[in-house]
């Protein structure tokens, strides 16, 4: 958890990091990101939906590390808009493409991936060594 926290602090001072028990998630209400590591960006076909859909490189940070940032996405481009799709079976959406694809659609879904992305092609090597770090 202290990496990152470090690569929270180090991106974006004002927001708190917290362990989670449930999914990683930011928290607008209270400028909190919620971190899971066993419940990260590659949980529920975020890795392919990046590569698929956005055509980028998931391979330039590992999940944990996309994960935060595209929670940070969330914080940097307000996507305060509630989600239109809410997944309430868990394990359907980790089975099928069509929600998932769904779900990283929705425009603040896909603003905070790109943020994300943009973030990693600017920062390549901070990208390599929290990935290697968390």
């Amino acid at each position: 958890m202290l990496f990152i926290r470090l690569l929270v602090k180090m991106i974006a001072p004002r927001v708190r990091v917290r362990a989670s028990k449930d999914i990683t998630a930011f928290d607008f209400t209270t400028n909190t990101l919620y971190y899971n590591a066993q419940n990260t960006a590659d949980s529920f076909g975020f890795m392919r939906h990046l590569r698929e859909e956005h055509h980028a490189d998931p391979k330039l940070a590992s999940p944990g590390v996309w994960a935060v940032l595209h929670e940070l996405g969330h914080y940097f481009t307000d996507d305060f808009a509630e989600d239109d799709l809410q997944i309430r079976d868990e394990e359907t959406a980790r089975d099928s493409k069509i929600i998932q694809d769904l779900y990283y659609s929705i425009p603040c879904e896909w603003e905070a991936t790109e943020w994300a992305i943009d973030w990693v092609e600017a920062h390549p090597r901070l990208s390599s060594l929290f990935s290697a770090l968390l």
